[in-house]
């Protein structure tokens, strides 16, 4: 190779380093105001900034013994894999995410939620081959598996519970990759007394759960991803839909409004996401969790960085490793 190719080679290196786009996402909280998200309220959200190392995702809350948490996963730059965190909410802050499940796969989707007198999780564990429902031993910081509820590629498996509908409280909702398409667009139903999934929605990439099921005023609202795809990626917009029927074999549901990115034009069947700590430089694209609790709504938000510390020292280190492999040889 020439100097001239060699300084080639190397500058195009350097750009991938610094212009190569990584994708992230970030949450946000409101204080509920006298319209959820899901009425089309448009109070605005506030950003909570992400660390270095981790940018965060799904974010699910609980309150307990007369505090608020936020769990979601947080996605580790340097493992390249998503770990479960948590963090108390004090006054629409929160003051700091420590992990608090670990698995040597990645983890999302802390769908966590109580059931008489415990508290459960279930997180998004796809590369484990199933779904495991975990349980608190020191909430919030001590899990242990309490059962696999079926063996199966499951994603974001959402609890349905029986609150004046006629819905079982031992009902789940899941979607399986396709490898086919490469999207989640079918959903399954699962129980306890029934492991294994059955089909109840497939072809449509807007049945992907997004967060916990609504119970409103006897009606049952579910929070569902866009999982279509296209130049941005999934989770380009989130749905909420009015459950009409729902049994082991039947979904039957409504689209009663889309939640847009913000900065996004909205219509009347739409609304845009408002923040008011948005940074100038970064434009959003993309929403794909909802969850609320009795004082607070908490979203999330996707965006794509051209610089991070963590893309780059593994480029560094791929380079050179190659290098190494080709000197051996």
């Amino acid at each position: 190779m020439n100097k001239h190719n060699a300084f080639n080679v190397r500058m195009r290196f350097i750009k991938s380093l610094i212009f190569s786009q990584e994708e992230n996402w970030q949450i946000a909280i409101r204080v509920k105001g006298n319209q959820a998200l899901y009425e089309k309220g448009n109070s605005p959200f506030f950003l909570i900034p992400n660390s270095i190392r981790y940018w965060r995702a799904d974010p699910f809350l609980l309150d307990h013994e007369g505090k608020t948490f936020l769990f979601a996963e947080m996605y580790d730059r340097k493992q390249e894999k998503g770990v479960i965190g948590v963090s108390e909410v004090k006054n629409g802050k929160c003051s700091g995410f420590s992990v608090c499940l670990e698995e040597p796969y990645h983890l999302s989707y802390p769908c966590v939620f109580k059931q008489e007198e415990s508290i459960y999780m279930i997180p998004e564990a796809c590369k484990s081959n199933r779904i495991t429902v975990y349980k608190s031993l020191r909430f919030p910081y001590e899990w242990e598996k309490k059962y696999v509820l079926s063996e199966c590629k499951g994603s974001d498996t959402t609890p349905v519970f029986s609150m004046g509908t006629n819905c079982n409280e031992t009902w789940f909702l899941t979607t399986l990759y396709s490898y086919t398409n490469k999207h989640n667009d079918n959903l399954h139903f699962l129980s306890k007394d029934s492991p294994e999934p059955a089909l109840l929605r497939n072809n449509d990439t807007t049945v992907r759960s997004g967060g916990h099921i609504i119970v409103e005023n006897s009606k049952l609202i579910r929070p569902t991803q866009d999982d279509g795809g296209g130049d941005n990626g999934y989770g380009n917009s989130l749905y909420f839909k009015i459950i009409n029927r729902l049994t082991p074999e039947e979904l039957d549901e409504s689209i009663i409004l889309q939640v847009l990115p913000p900065r996004k034009s909205s219509t009347n069947s739409s609304v845009s996401v408002q923040l008011m700590n948005h940074p100038n430089s970064r434009t959003f694209e993309g929403v794909h969790t909802y969850n609320s609790c009795k004082k607070y709504e908490v979203i999330d938000l996707k965006y794509y960085s051209n610089f991070s510390i963590y893309p780059c020292y593994r480029k560094i280190r791929n380079y050179f490793k190659s290098k190494f492999k080709r000197q051996v040889k």
